[in-house]
């Protein structure tokens, strides 16, 4: 007799739904992080400590996979939802982050 897996649980992800995704309110907050990571010295000593290097990364996986989509090639889309705007948006921002990280781990080695 086959044996069903155990079902693997799906990583968390960020809710394009949510207030926060919507209305684009951490937006401030990402320019605010990418404006300080432009500081070589300041990007050093922030990638030089496990903790804030750390918590950039979970951001980063929290924006993979989110709001997944497959193409509808049967029917007609009526009306598309505004989620995969909000998705895009955010993952651009994470992402921006990066290059500033990417410099300090750089500088702090």
């Amino acid at each position: 007799p086959s044996e069903a897996s155990p079902a693997v649980p799906s990583p968390p992800v960020v809710d394009t739904a949510s207030p926060v995704v919507r209305s684009a309110i951490y937006c401030q907050l990402c320019y605010d992080v990418k404006y300080a990571l432009h500081h070589a010295p300041v990007a050093a000593q922030l990638c030089a400590q496990p903790g804030p290097l750390e918590a950039l990364c979970e951001a980063l996986a929290l924006v993979q996979g989110m709001h997944g989509f497959r193409r509808a090639t049967v029917r007609h889309v009526i009306h598309e939802d505004k989620g995969w705007a909000d998705a895009l948006t955010l993952g651009i921002e994470v992402a921006h982050l990066f290059p500033g990280v990417l410099a300090g781990v750089g500088d702090s080695r």
